[in-house]
């Protein structure tokens, strides 16, 4: 699935970044979509020894289903096949919580450290989605910083009846607790806003 350059690439870009190992735990299905994850997760483990690949039943309800971890991170979930526009910011996913890093400004950060209340972040996004990758990075941004934050990014496209079922009409499309959703890129401070609404702090 990738070529010989983008292999060589990863290769360098992980070996400058990556900090902590990581594991890739994959829970499959027998069907199209769940072999071409397994083939380019497998593709994307080949450039790093760092990473590692484990199947495993994840039971979270969906399938296919990649979980991005390591010894004390088990935070953020992809629903579906990263390709297209989203497989950049999947890679960066990896580094993300490989060296434990984010892009979440100081006092934002802060806020997100006073969670106190599990918070489940449902992301719907599509592979075309021009604002979906930022979204994502915040989203993850705020679990690495705080491990009551879990973030699943769901393809819309993939689970079609998913985004059905939560009237997914635009993306990115943010659901928080299954009480509180907006649509569309905001600012830290905003997502924060409604996070703290649906945990009723």
């Amino acid at each position: 699935m990738l070529s010989s350059d983008i292999k060589q690439k990863l290769t360098n870009i992980f070996t400058e970044k990556l900090k902590d190992n990581v594991e890739i735990v994959l829970d499959l299905n027998i069907d199209e979509i769940s072999d071409n994850v397994e083939n380019l997760i497998k593709e994307i483990a080949e450039t790093s020894d760092k990473i590692k690949i484990i199947e495993e039943n994840l039971n979270l309800g969906l399938k296919p289903a990649i979980q991005i971890r390591k010894k004390d991170y088990n935070n953020f979930t992809y629903f579906g096949l990263p390709s297209g526009g989203e497989f950049q910011t999947f890679i960066e996913s990896i580094i993300y919580i490989s060296a434990n890093t984010h892009k979440i400004p100081p006092r934002e950060a802060e806020f997100v450290k006073d969670i106190d209340k599990k918070v489940n972040i449902k992301l719907f996004i599509t592979k075309s989605c021009g604002w979906c990758p930022p979204t994502i990075k915040q989203a993850l941004g705020f679990s690495i910083l705080n491990k009551n934050v879990f973030v699943n990014v769901i393809d819309s496209f993939d689970f079609p009846e998913v985004a059905q079922k939560y009237n997914v009409s635009t993306v990115p499309k943010i659901v928080i607790n299954d009480k509180v959703e907006f649509v569309g890129h905001r600012s830290e401070n905003e997502f924060l806003g409604y996070i703290f609404s649906a945990v009723g702090s």
